[in-house]
């Protein structure tokens, strides 16, 4: 209990301003950036304080449009997939061979021909061959499945770095 207690001081911490004032501007201009702990992905190392933490760093999606009829209905699925995953590249700076395997949720997809055009959109993003990739199909949860997936494989040691796409179907 005292540990969950802890997480949640150093949480509150980073949130709080870092000098209390009464008119909206003053405390918008008092809140400051605080260095996180874990410091950037490359140098990032699990201490024995939150070693079981597993936070999720970003979040990004593909655009919405109408089905079968919408603005994408040419647009091939690999194409958008890539945009989402290269954009988790050049907004987080991870570098993409760190990354330990890359699930993408994606309930209703026509078989393996989804996990092609999901490595494809790997290669396109710019991940190497090195990295895997996999796709999970459930039922209304795909996306949690997802997460839940990655967050295990950190939690047991398999890897540090992973990516999700969730509930990703066209």
């Amino acid at each position: 209990m005292d540990k969950a207690i802890e997480r949640q001081r150093v949480l509150l911490q980073h949130l709080r301003p870092s000098q209390t004032s009464s008119s909206l501007e003053n405390i918008e201009s008092s809140i400051s950036a605080s260095v996180c702990s874990a410091g950037d992905s490359a140098a990032y190392q699990r201490t024995s304080v939150f070693g079981d933490d597993v936070v999720i760093v970003a979040a990004y999606r593909t655009p919405l449009c109408k089905a079968k009829k919408g603005g994408f209905k040419d647009t091939y699925p690999d194409d958008i997939l890539a945009a989402v995953l290269k954009a988790v590249i050049e907004k987080t700076n991870v570098n993409p061979s760190e990354v330990g395997d890359i699930v993408v949720g994606s309930v209703l997809a026509p078989g393996s021909q989804r996990a092609s055009e999901c490595r494809m959109a790997a290669f396109y993003a710019g991940f190497p061959e090195t990295v895997p990739i996999r796709t999970v199909n459930r039922q209304c949860s795909s996306g949690l499945q997802a997460v839940a997936d990655v967050a295990a494989a950190i939690k047991a040691g398999f890897y540090d770095i992973g990516v999700l796409v969730l509930d990703w179907s066209l």
